[in-house]
């Protein structure tokens, strides 16, 4: 339906997946898959989109952020702006970033690809707050989905959701 292709994987000590999980494992996680597309399958960076949900929202920014112009897009699906701010959606930006897990609203600064935000407003394992500071700070957001009445598992069940993934997949083609 989107006509896009799809490559998932388990953090390590999750799923499939051998090894102990850990914030460390889940960057290099992200890494070996990107190498793999890139390196191994020859696909060029800027026909990828990194998706992150929930707390696979960490690894994705804080990677998108390293690369630059070589990335075609970025989704934050129920994204945590980071660790402290699930915990206290109100912390200062004073918090010292390196007592902080998955920093995102940091990261999300510099993220040069286009990035969609989307979030439900039931959300009560990751407050809609977290996804709305994301956005607000992106570098080159679009327009986000913001989605009453849904919670952090059930985003896809949305009729706008399908769509709105659509037309950014459709924008994405479009910029080439």
């Amino acid at each position: 339906h989107l006509g896009v292709n799809v490559m998932g994987y388990d953090y390590s000590g999750y799923g499939w997946s051998t090894g102990k999980p850990s914030v460390r494992n889940t960057f290099a996680d992200i890494r070996a898959c990107w190498k793999h597309l890139v390196e191994e399958k020859g696909t060029d960076p800027r026909d990828i989109v990194l998706l992150g949900q929930s707390v696979g929202s960490g690894p994705t920014c804080e990677f998108a952020a390293k690369l630059g112009d070589d990335l075609g897009g970025v989704i934050l699906h129920s994204p945590l702006a980071s660790g402290v701010r699930v915990l206290k959606p109100t912390v200062s930006d004073r918090w010292p970033i390196w007592l902080d897990i998955y920093p995102n609203f940091k990261f999300v600064e510099d993220i040069c690809a286009p990035t969609l935000v989307m979030h439900g407003d039931e959300d009560r394992i990751i407050h809609i707050s977290n996804a709305q500071l994301l956005h607000d700070r992106a570098k080159n957001p679009v327009p986000a989905l913001w989605l009453p009445g849904y919670d952090h598992q059930n985003l896809d069940f949305s009729p706008e959701y399908l769509p709105r993934l659509e037309d950014f997949f459709k924008n994405l083609e479009n910029k080439k």
